[in-house]
C-alpha cells in the first residue's frame, strides 16, 4: 500500500463517513462553553446561533444538515461528527439526532 493511500485511509477513518462542510464546522464552533449566559435555553441558542448563517451559508448548513438526519449514522459517529467542530458543549450522543432537526427548523425559518 503507498504512503499516499495510507494517508487517505486515515483522514478518512478521522472524518467518518459524512465529512463536516466549513459551514457545519463554523456552526458548531459557536456553541461555546459561555453561551448559555446569553440565552435561556436550548432552542433560544440555537435560534441564536442559526441566525448568524445568511444566503448560500445557510443553505448549504439546512442541506448539510438534512443530510445528517437522512443518514444511518449511528450515535457514536453523530458524536465524532459534533466533535470534529471543537465545539465545547457537550451533547450526549444519543440527543444527538435530536438537536439536528432542532438546528434544521430554524434554518428553515430563514430561507
Amino acid at each position: 500500500m503507498s504512503q499516499r493511500t495510507k494517508l487517505r485511509n486515515r483522514a478518512r477513518r478521522r472524518l467518518g463517513r459524512l465529512p463536516p462542510t466549513p459551514e457545519f464546522i463554523r456552526f458548531g464552533s459557536l456553541f461555546h462553553q459561555d453561551i448559555d449566559f446569553r440565552c435561556d435555553g436550548l432552542e433560544k441558542v440555537v435560534g441564536d446561533v442559526a441566525r448568524t448563517f445568511r444566503g448560500e451559508d445557510r443553505k448549504r448548513l439546512y442541506h448539510f444538515v438534512g443530510q445528517i438526519l437522512q443518514s444511518d449514522l449511528a450515535p457514536d459517529e453523530l458524536d465524532k461528527l459534533w466533535r470534529l467542530t471543537q465545539s465545547d458543549i457537550y451533547i450526549n450522543p444519543e440527543g444527538l439526532r435530536f438537536f439536528f432537526t432542532l438546528v434544521r427548523d430554524h434554518l428553515r425559518k430563514g430561507l
